[in-house]
């Protein structure tokens, strides 16, 4: 068993969501950062889906009850278990504290977070209040359970640095055409390649782009696109962005999504996409 000792600022059990259950109202959650939540499985042997710990802003405190090897990967954190897999013997403690800079960190622990599957998934729904075993972020006093779900043998080596998103902008995002493409009004889709844009502090359950050159000339009716990350700026997540008269917005594909790093407060999202995609 694992004790919480402090549930830090918003600490939830999160896996790869449930997926496909949108028509019914239910959004597909799971990790807001899909990387850093592979990375942080894969150093301690865990498969893709094994139950993590998302921590956001601030991390938990944590004393394991019995031997094990946790790892933690995305925002930068002081704490032991950086990017690397670690051991901890009975009674000892992980406190991950202030994560920075980056919005959210990973904490894997060597055979999942055991905790029920509702809708096929183990992560909590924060408009649901289900799932996360306790339907709503850990806090102290909780006590988490580990799994069985190994799939090999922990990382001996840190993941490598080069290997790493980068936690301060600009970004670069490639964009691929949707369906609704004629609603742009006309340069509309070759300016989206050619502003950057401003994450702006505003950004709650949305990441809101804010750009003075796109707010002329733009329809007013909504045109999705799906913008898929490349590189960094959306960590492998699928968006949709939608053009207006007034602002650029992005919309997560769960509620709790925010833009993985500093972007929320600093960061230049650049947007390009190349004449092939668009």
């Amino acid at each position: 068993m694992i004790d919480v000792i402090n549930g830090g600022r918003w600490t939830t059990i999160q896996d790869r969501g449930r997926p496909g259950l949108e028509r019914f109202g239910i959004p597909p959650g799971g990790a807001a950062d899909w990387f850093a939540a592979r990375v942080a499985n894969e150093l301690v042997g865990n498969p893709p889906d094994a139950g993590l710990i998302e921590c956001t802003a601030t991390g938990p405190a944590l004393r394991f009850g019995v031997d094990a090897i946790a790892a933690v990967a995305g925002g930068e954190v002081a704490s032991d278990g950086n990017w690397q897999a670690v051991r901890f013997g009975r009674g000892s403690s992980l406190n991950v504290g202030t994560i920075g800079p980056g919005l959210r960190t990973y904490v894997a622990i060597r055979g999942g977070i055991d905790v029920p599957l509702v809708l096929g998934s183990r992560s909590f729904c924060q408009r649901g209040t289900f799932g996360g075993g306790v339907g709503r972020p850990l806090a102290a006093g909780d006590r988490l359970r580990l799994g069985q779900m190994v799939e090999h043998e922990a990382a001996s080596a840190p993941w490598p640095a080069s290997h790493r998103l980068p936690q301060r902008g600009p970004w670069e995002v490639r964009a691929i055409a949707g369906p609704q493409t004629d609603a742009f009004a006309g340069d509309a889709l070759e300016r989206l390649s050619a502003t950057a844009c401003r994450v702006t502090p505003a950004a709650v359950e949305r990441a809101r782009c804010e750009s003075p050159r796109a707010r002329r000339n733009v329809s007013r009716r909504e045109a999705s696109i799906l913008a898929i990350c490349n590189d960094s700026c959306l960590r492998q997540s699928v968006w949709s962005c939608a053009m207006m008269a007034r602002e650029r917005v992005f919309w997560s594909r769960h509620p709790g999504c925010l833009l993985p790093s500093s972007a929320r407060a600093e960061g230049l999202c650049e947007l390009r996409a190349t004449p092939q995609s668009i």
